[in-house]
């Protein structure tokens, strides 16, 4: 008689670990100032980058005004068409990782109120259950009115950049003082657009020396300078005279040395 020894068997399950990246939403660059709530809700322009997120996986995003724990305002992007508080298209991730967009945010016309505030931003792969937000300083909340601390800047009818380019002002310490997105931008506002025409919030009264105009991937497209400029009293819309904005970098940059010649 044969005996067989039985003995037992163990299957031995290894658990796959798949690692999920952490997304990371970094500003890249921000405005000081930037409109509390006003009639006219004017938008400002950020530069928004991610990274830490799956090849080949689609993202989307929300982007809030956020004051004294609530949530205020809506965002719009060049593809999205018009204002709103929904999650809308950040891109699919390359082999990088990274995805980045210019996003532009604006109060409602009751809040917020001037003073400081941050930006709240939400990443998520396309569909998914709500992330966590995280929270970045935001700008300086002016008041629009006449009686008080804000401006708007503009550009006369010519030398305007291509639309949808974002023009951004600076002081003469390199801060960005206001930014925001050149006309035909592709974002209902409530108003007819002109082709180059763009307007920026900025502080009252305050010395401007640079005007710059960036590409949707944040390459410098132009640039012109001069050391007279300055936005006005409180409430109005001063026009920046002669600012030439329709060039590449290599020729604005030109302009701006033969106009130091006549200074």
């Amino acid at each position: 008689m044969q005996r067989f020894c039985i003995f037992p068997v163990f299957i031995i399950l290894a658990a796959v670990v798949t690692a999920t990246a952490q997304i990371t939403p970094e500003i890249g660059m921000m405005p000081l100032y930037a409109s509390a709530a006003h009639p006219d809700q004017s938008p400002f322009a950020f530069y928004l980058k991610v990274t830490g997120l799956n090849e080949g996986t689609s993202y989307e995003f929300t982007a809030r005004l956020r004051q004294n724990g609530k949530d205020y305002g809506s965002f719009a992007t060049r593809e999205g068409g018009g204002f709103g508080r929904g999650y809308l298209p950040l891109g699919t991730a390359g082999q990088d990782g990274e995805l980045s967009k210019w996003v532009f945010l604006r109060p409602s016309a009751s809040n917020p109120l001037p003073g400081q505030c941050e930006v709240r931003i939400r990443v998520r792969e396309a569909g998914a259950s709500t992330p966590e937000p995280v929270d970045f300083p935001g700008p300086t909340l002016l008041d629009m009115s006449d009686a008080g601390n804000g401006s708007w800047v503009t550009g006369d009818d010519t030398g305007g950049p291509p639309g949808g380019l974002i023009v951004l002002v600076y002081n003469g310490a390199g801060d960005v003082l206001g930014a925001y997105a050149a006309e035909d931008n592709n974002i209902e506002e409530g108003y007819e657009p002109t082709d180059g025409y763009w307007k920026v919030v900025v502080a009252a009264d305050t010395d401007i020396v640079r005007v710059e105009v960036r590409d949707f991937d944040n390459s410098i497209y132009a640039v012109d300078e001069d050391p007279g400029w300055m936005s006005g009293d409180p409430g109005t819309t001063t026009v920046l005279e002669g600012v030439l904005l329709s060039l590449s970098p290599v020729r604005s940059a030109t302009w701006a040395e033969i106009k130091a010649l006549f200074r």
